[in-house]
């Protein structure tokens, strides 16, 4: 049952993250023109998706071979894009930070 409310979170909110800050350094999300674009600014916990979604969590977050998403306290999961690459461009930039909090500096879309 945990899974699928926060799936339901986590598809409520969808992120474009323009950029991420970590380890107290600052950065700020520079607009897109996109539109209903909200600048976002937030802690969480970088997440390997299928653990949150299924329990299945190796402690590696899957290596980089696996959607990375950001865990917030509230349980809910924001899944990052990157370079207009769905789900694919952000595990790359994600995965030295497995299991770690960040301050994410981004946008927000629908």
């Amino acid at each position: 049952m945990r899974a699928s409310r926060t799936f339901v979170r986590f598809a409520a909110a969808l992120a474009f993250a323009g950029s991420m800050a970590v380890s107290g350094i600052a950065a700020a999300a520079n607009s897109w023109g996109l539109p209903d674009e909200v600048e976002a600014r937030f802690d969480a916990k970088v997440t390997d998706v299928l653990c949150v979604l299924s329990g299945d969590c190796p402690e590696d977050c899957g290596a980089g071979d696996r959607l990375l998403g950001l865990l917030q306290d509230d349980g809910t999961l924001v899944l990052p894009l990157k370079n207009a690459g769905p789900f694919t461009g952000p595990t790359a930039d994600l995965i030295p930070f497995c299991n770690q909090r960040v301050t994410v500096d981004g946008l927000f879309t629908t």
